[in-house]
């Protein structure tokens, strides 16, 4: 599945995928859970629309596939919980402060599969500390420039690299790989052979990158700025403290 251009790319009140190849490019949000449709946003701006609550029964789930969204509102935005079980989720997320690569109002468990979502720090959240698949948030003091490898490091040996195809300066990642109470390095720039656009890479040696700190495991959902330092950063956690990006400023609305 292929939807090359969209207001808002897959949209209902339960959106389960177990499969498959899919990709969304969207001018409002990639998948929404109990969103609006096109009419819905108010005074022409993405990420309002007219839900506002919390629903039990609103979900996305995703138990395989793989999923590559391309968001200029929120990447993955359920009103309700957010399950990912599963598969490989990527987002390059929105480039401002009123919206959030991931978007959820219940809990957001990760028990599997592997997950890199993108986007700006104003807004940010990450996987709920009930997960059961470790998960950390890393925020930038300054936004990186579109196609900025990211690598995180265990010694010597590459956990996973990607390079988001939009400006970010906050990033979420989860894989199987990342280990409780284990120290990992945190690599900027450089160049490895084999990537590609919209996919994560697991093996291979990163040239001529620059180390911009370490971090231990300390939580199931670690939040740190890139020196390795724990911070709280944007809302890690749903109706959480916002954050301000530092280059855009204070806080944003937050997208429904």
């Amino acid at each position: 599945m292929d939807i090359k251009k969209s207001y808002e790319g897959i949209e209902g009140n339960q959106i389960v995928i177990q499969g498959g190849d899919i990709q969304v490019v969207s001018s409002d949000d990639g998948l929404n859970a109990a969103g609006g449709n096109d009419g819905s946003s108010m005074n022409g701006r993405p990420g309002q629309n007219t839900f506002s609550s919390s629903d039990s029964d609103v979900s996305i789930t995703i138990t395989g596939g793989n999923i590559y969204v391309n968001a200029s509102g929120d990447g993955l935005d359920s009103n309700g919980n957010l399950y990912i079980k599963g598969g490989s989720v990527i987002v390059d997320g929105p480039q401002d402060s009123g919206n959030g690569a991931l978007d959820y109002d219940g809990t957001c468990e990760i028990t599997g599969g592997t997950l890199i979502a993108a986007g700006m720090s104003g807004m940010a959240q990450m996987p709920s500390d009930t997960s059961s698949q470790a998960s950390v948030m890393i925020t930038f003091d300054q936004t990186q420039s579109e196609n900025t490898l990211i690598s995180l490091m265990q010694d010597n040996d590459l956990i996973i690299a990607y390079a988001p195809s939009k400006k970010f300066n906050n990033i979420v990642i989860s894989t199987p790989s990342l280990t409780k109470d284990k120290t990992y390095s945190i690599q900027s720039g450089g160049t490895i052979s084999g990537l590609e656009s919209k996919k994560a890479i697991t093996e291979g040696t990163i040239n001529n990158a620059s180390t911009l700190g370490s971090f231990t495991l300390s939580d199931m959902a670690t939040s740190i700025s890139q020196d390795g330092t724990s911070v709280q950063a944007g809302m890690n956690q749903p109706q959480g403290k916002p954050g301000g990006d530092k280059e855009m400023g204070g806080p944003g609305g937050h997208g429904m």
